[in-house]
This record gives C-alpha cells, sequence and structure tokens, in this order.
C-alpha cells in the first residue's frame, strides 16, 4: 500500500497509476493546499482514505500496510518524508534532505555540499536584499527591457 501526500493536480494519476498495478493508495493531504483549483483535482473515492495531516495521522496509517510514501506535490515533500521516515518504509529518501527537494537555496546548497557546481545565488528575505546583492556583483541596474543579466 501506498501514502501519496497532496496527490492534487498532476499528482492525481497517481492513485489511477497505482492502481492499474494493483497497489491501493491512502491520501493524506499535508493542509497546504489552499487553492480550489487543485483541491478540484482531487478524487478522493480512487483512495482507500482521505486523510489530514493532524496529530492522529500515524496512529490511522497503523492500520494500514504502509509500503511506500511518496509527495504529490512540492508542499507533500516534507511531510512525505517525515512519514517515511516514522513509518520505516525501505523506500524512502534522506529525511535530512526533505528541505532541498522543496526550497530552491538549500536545494543549490545540497548540490553545492556535494561538489556539484552550482550558480551564483543568495537567499534574500526582501526586494532591497535582492538589489543589494546583485550591485554587489556588478549587476545594480535592472536589464533594459528583453536584456539579461547573464
Amino acid at each position: 500500500m501506498a501514502v501519496v501526500v497532496d496527490g492534487y493536480s498532476t499528482a492525481s494519476f497517481l492513485a489511477p497509476a497505482f492502481l492499474a498495478h494493483g497497489m491501493r493508495c491512502v491520501h493524506v493531504s499535508s493542509g497546504e493546499q489552499r487553492v480550489p483549483a487543485l483541491r478540484a483535482t482531487h478524487s478522493p473515492e480512487l483512495y482507500l482514505a482521505d486523510l489530514a495531516a493532524d496529530a492522529g495521522l500515524l496512529d490511522r496509517l497503523a492500520a494500514f500496510r504502509v509500503a511506500h510514501v511518496l509527495p504529490g506535490l512540492d508542499s507533500g515533500s516534507e511531510l512525505a518524508s517525515d512519514l517515511a521516515a516514522q513509518l520505516d518504509v525501505p523506500t524512502r529518501n534522506d529525511e535530512h534532505l526533505a528541505r532541498a527537494r522543496r526550497d530552491k537555496a538549500a536545494m543549490l546548497g545540497a548540490l553545492r555540499d556535494a561538489g556539484v557546481p552550482v550558480r551564483a545565488h543568495a537567499e534574500v528575505g526582501s526586494a532591497d536584499e535582492a538589489v543589494a546583492w546583485c550591485t554587489a556583483r556588478g549587476r545594480g541596474a535592472l536589464p533594459a527591457a528583453g536584456g539579461r543579466w547573464w
């Protein structure tokens, strides 16, 4: 049995794909999907259960023999990683890199730490910080219409 976290949008095809191979799924909503258009793509009838991520989630999942946990959308990445670790499923990623699967600055940091060359980047909290970073690199002015910084 598989758990799909945030099986919305294109991830709505995961449950039918698993079913085609004889595997049933449980859906877990991280609660981050508040966009009605995405929620409208959800088909709860394709799942054994449609659960919310709350304090009793692990207890409710214990009723199923979970073999796999995967995120449907980026919004489910960290919860899927946490659940896979807590349920001790054999097919899981390193939970310490969960943030790097969603946060681009963390992703680039993980790549750099692994020895992969990455582009220059900065994590900033405001437009002013972004302009200051660009200015320090000799690229403070915005490019002309259609122009590029690189």
